[in-house]
């Protein structure tokens, strides 16, 4: 197998490709298949994208409540800073795991290795 065992889940531009119900599942999918590895840094990551899944449907929830179109989300009053200012959090978040996303997702095709996918997430684990 080559490429895009997660359909490329590294490569959605922001939180709003991300809720799209087909990548939040291989969002789901990477989680999970991370989880049943011995390696102490793959579970690492594992709960670093759970926890980022957790952000994202958050984010979600917070803008369906509020009755927030998408549309105009960056424009909207100062009674909606919190929600802005989490959604950016959660945009930057996807952001700085790229690296890491893209190296999972080519290691399960059999394209890199998994010291790529520790490089990656040790490279990470430096940035913050």
């Amino acid at each position: 197998m080559s490429g895009g065992s997660f359909n490329y889940l590294y490569s959605k531009e922001s939180m709003w490709q991300i809720l799209d119900e087909g990548s939040l599942k291989d969002l789901v999918e990477m989680i999970e298949f991370l989880k049943h590895y011995k390696e102490s840094f793959l579970k690492d990551i594992s709960k670093l994208l759970n926890d980022y899944y957790n952000d994202v449907i958050n984010a979600k929830n917070m803008i369906l409540l509020n009755n927030i179109s998408i549309d105009n989300i960056y424009d909207l009053g100062d009674e909606f800073q919190d929600v802005i200012s989490f959604i950016f959090r959660v945009e930057n978040k996807q952001e700085s795991l790229y690296d890491i996303m893209y190296e999972v997702e080519w290691w399960v095709s059999c394209d890199h290795s998994i010291d790529d996918v520790k490089r990656a997430f040790e490279e990470y684990k430096n940035k913050t």
